[in-house]
């Protein structure tokens, strides 16, 4: 009933309809992830902002670098937050690629234990032990988990 008003059959060219779109191109991101621990037992998560991928889920302190960063460059980013004293850095996850539809994701996810308790704008204080009530992407709750396993 519908061929009478189809331009593909009425000009016959059926077959180059409809017209596919060209894929977009997959794009990497470098994420840096810094997991801050105070001596109080609490960490410092942000809620992500709309706009981006994972708006509305909590994160660990985020670097974002266009290329694979050095350790000089996310020293020299995290150096220059004020208030922030970090008395010990360990690596504690490096490379971790996570796939999107059209980004590839390379994350690095260091935990750094602050001297003193600090309050970050945009930031919430919560107690370690409460961490998984708040909601965060699969992979960061991936990276946790290993966090756990991890710890002697």
């Amino acid at each position: 009933p519908l061929l009478g008003g189809c331009y593909a059959f009425q000009e016959n060219k059926i077959e180059k309809f409809p017209v596919k779109s060209k894929a977009k191109g997959l794009t990497d991101r470098h994420l840096v992830y810094i997991y801050i621990k105070l001596p109080n037992n609490h960490i410092l998560l942000h809620k992500r902002h709309p706009g981006d991928i994972w708006a509305g889920l909590y994160e660990p302190l985020l670097f974002e670098f266009p290329t694979p960063p050095t350790d000089n460059q996310i020293l020299e980013k995290l150096s220059a937050i004020p208030d922030l004293l970090v008395s010990t850095l360990r690596l504690a996850a490096k490379g971790v690629r996570h796939n999107l539809t059209h980004r590839r994701l390379w994350i690095d996810f260091w935990i750094a234990e602050s001297s003193h308790n600090v309050n970050l704008p945009g930031f919430i204080e919560i107690s370690e032990s409460l961490r998984d009530t708040k909601a965060a992407p699969q992979i960061i709750k991936k990276i946790y988990s290993s966090l756990e396993t991890s710890t002697p």
